[in-house]
């Protein structure tokens, strides 16, 4: 790792004077997150970046779910820190300027906190471990488990905290409010309006907050999208075709009632229009997906477990504009974008949209040029980083 020390003492914030140290540090709990991060700090030429704890091998059997499983590992052990003590002369000398942490509910920190029965419960899952996964395995599970030797408190102490978290559910968790409480910003997807929704999970964690407390830690949240990954994008983009000549398209799996009501009007508009719709609810290859995208004037993208949807950059990398159901949480910088993207949650204007869009090239190319001007702004992973390296820094050195 090519890590640039300056011995300039000033107050002229890192962003400016010299390159950005990050430490990242990430569990594998919720690894979509760590590997989304990981891959946006490999992207940056301005950023030397080290990864902590070293992830046992077999934990590379967590990222099969991914679009490229072998991509995501070899970004997670870029960097990777083998030896605790060293970095724990690092964080004692100040030598990062911000950490990154992705640790969805606080687990590796758990041990420091831990009553009677979490800590049994540690010990009950390494014997499980050693029977399952034999003892060099178990041994290397316990390892990264106990790997981090600070509390949360501790570790904010040595340099601004950005906490990072991905998961769909519009919620925090008992250990997401313990690391609001003590880290500079908060970094989340899937954000509702009102914010205090992000408290009810845990009523009886945060029963006793203030109002004024509740608001406080709130400020610290900002939003990101999810994003794409960028040579992902730009690989997609060359598969574009002309003409198209599919009008509109869905696929995916039905998964909630915005769906179900989706693929019913679909249907019914492909009985009362010339429209060329293709409505596939079977399993795609991703290229069969991405040539069937590529060929649609316009791709209907909906919701799935969270509003934010790989499908809505795909479509735009593909050259098909998303039509997508207006955002159901506050989804940064989407809401900035034209509403003739969006069609109502109830779909009273779901027919129109579509009629709008088809009968005006023009109107629907010049948009699908604004989102993907507001994608390589914003949501291209490196961007989401870059973001969230420079809103931390910025906090840092102007209190």
């Amino acid at each position: 790792m090519n890590i640039i020390i300056s011995n300039d003492n000033s107050d002229v914030p890192p962003s400016i004077s010299r390159r950005h140290k990050v430490l990242f540090i990430r569990s594998h709990n919720k690894v979509f997150g760590s590997a989304i991060i990981a891959g946006g700090l490999r992207m940056m030429p301005h950023v030397d970046f080290a990864q902590y704890p070293l992830w046992p091998s077999h934990y590379r059997a967590t990222l099969k779910k991914l679009d490229d499983p072998e991509l995501a590992w070899e970004d997670l052990q870029v960097n990777a820190l083998h030896n605790p003590q060293m970095l724990a002369a690092q964080l004692r000398d100040s030598f990062y300027d911000v950490i990154l942490l992705a640790d969805h509910n606080a687990r590796l920190f758990q041990q420091h906190h831990a009553g009677v029965m979490t800590t049994l419960k540690i010990w009950r899952n390494l014997f499980r471990n050693i029977r399952s996964n034999g003892m060099k395995n178990a041994w290397r599970d316990y390892q990264y488990l106990t790997s981090i030797h600070w509390t949360i408190a501790e570790l904010c102490r040595f340099a601004p905290v950005a906490v990072i978290d991905f998961i769909d559910p519009p919620y925090l968790t008992s250990g997401d409010i313990d690391l609001l409480e003590y880290c500079q910003l908060y970094f989340k997807r899937e954000i509702p309006y009102d914010r205090f929704i992000l408290y009810h999970q845990n009523h009886q964690r945060t029963k006793s907050f203030s109002a004024e407390k509740k608001i406080t830690l709130l400020n610290k949240v900002h939003g990101i999208p999810l994003g794409i990954r960028d040579q992902k994008f730009q690989t997609l983009q060359k598969l574009r075709t002309t003409p198209q000549d599919i009008d509109i398209f869905w696929c995916g799996k039905i998964s909630n009632t915005l769906r179900i009501t989706a693929v019913k009007y679909l249907q019914e508009l492909s009985l009362q229009k010339s429209w060329k719709i293709v409505i596939l609810e079977k399993q795609l290859t991703f290229d069969e997906y991405c040539r069937l995208i590529a060929r649609s004037k316009i791709t209907i993208s909906i919701a799935g477990a969270g509003w934010d949807c790989f499908r809505h950059y795909e479509a735009v990398a593909l050259g098909s504009l998303p039509l997508i159901n207006r955002p159901t949480v506050d989804s940064v910088w989407w809401h900035n974008l034209p509403e003739e993207i969006f069609f109502e949650n109830h779909f009273l204007n779901f027919a129109v949209r579509l009629e709008t869009l088809l009968a005006d090239d023009a109107l629907r190319h010049h948009l699908l040029n604004r989102v993907e001007t507001m994608i390589q702004t914003n949501a291209l992973w490196s961007k989401i980083v870059e973001y969230i390296l420079d809103t931390s820094l910025l906090q840092h050195y102007s209190r």
